[in-house]
């Protein structure tokens, strides 16, 4: 009786969204180029986001915008979309480790050349963050920080 009552209890706040399967899967950030390079080759913008594992803003952002039928809808449509974990601690290949120019150190992560890209291309290091990026690299507008889903349409559709 005692778990049928916590079963109940937790499973009651569940939000209609946050079930398993139903948030869009965005494609990992392995190489700005090649993700830039995808985007044009399909016509669609190209929309970056970077998160981390360990942020409660990206995990609510995940739960409360991702599951949202017209954004998955306008995402799916409009963008190619490539998700970098700036925590993500498992090592990249030996062919892809490189020196970074920004502050000489080697990466070796995927944590660290998510890092190296955010602050390398944009300036910034902040998650969550969205960048919107058209064919020729230029970008065309980013969002920094928590948002809910009627302002995160908006940011995709330019208002």
């Amino acid at each position: 009786m005692r778990a049928l009552i916590l079963f109940l209890f937790f499973g009651i706040g569940i939000h209609k969204n946050q079930s398993v399967g139903e948030t869009y899967q965005f494609k990992p950030l392995l190489n700005y180029k090649n993700a830039l390079r995808e985007s044009k080759q399909n016509k669609r913008l190209t929309l970056l986001y970077f998160s981390a594992y360990g942020s409660v803003v990206c995990e609510m952002m995940k739960e409360n915008i991702f599951g949202d039928a017209n954004i998955k809808s306008l995402l799916k449509q409009k963008y190619c979309s490539f998700k970098a974990m700036v925590d993500d601690k498992t090592l990249i290949s030996k062919a892809e480790q490189y020196i970074s120019k920004l502050d000489k150190k080697p990466v070796l992560t995927v944590g660290a050349r998510s890092i190296d890209i955010q602050v390398s291309v944009l300036k910034t290091n902040i998650q969550p963050h969205f960048v919107i990026i058209d064919e020729n690299g230029k970008q065309i507008r980013h969002l920094v920080g928590k948002t809910n889903a009627k302002d995160f349409f908006k940011f995709l559709v330019g208002k």
